[in-house]
């Protein structure tokens, strides 16, 4: 809906404990990935991923700061699945502004995002926002950021 000027390709890359899903056409190259855990998520390495660099759960930790949902991943073992979810539903409602230097605002909760005439453009746990006015996908961050040279 947001991001549809990219082929939807999707990714799978395993540890045999959980299977991380890339979807690039939802990337907005915030570079929280390869900040956070590099020997991870390269992107100057093919494949970008090597899932045996680092511990499923430092995997997690940056699978989970994804502003997009870029990155996602599932437990192998289903029963697991469940219990994430059950743990994520009992989490408080909290909803977070982050400011990118450089990059977009990526707001994360439980919120509704509305245009200036009122009209309800997107219900979501997570989006980024376009800063630069670059994005061809407004208000939506397209990654455009990265092609100006901006510092804010």
């Amino acid at each position: 809906m947001k991001k549809n000027f990219m082929n939807k390709i999707i990714k799978k890359y395993t540890n045999g404990e959980i299977t991380v899903v890339w979807q690039p056409h939802l990337c907005n190259h915030s570079g929280i990935c390869f900040t956070q855990l590099l020997n991870v998520f390269n992107p100057r390495r093919r494949p970008w991923v090597d899932m045996t660099a680092a511990s499923t759960q430092d995997i997690i930790k940056t699978v989970d700061d994804c502003p997009t949902m870029a990155l996602s991943y599932s437990w192998n073992d289903q029963t697991k699945n469940q219990k994430s979810e059950n743990d994520r539903n009992t989490q408080p409602q909290t909803t977070e502004i982050r400011y990118l230097k450089g990059g977009p605002l990526m707001v994360q909760g439980n919120f509704d995002l509305v245009d200036c005439r009122g009209i309800k453009l997107d219900h979501g746990t997570i989006i980024s926002i376009c800063r630069c006015g670059a994005s061809k996908n407004m208000p939506y961050c397209d990654g455009s950021h990265n092609k100006i040279n901006f510092d804010q």
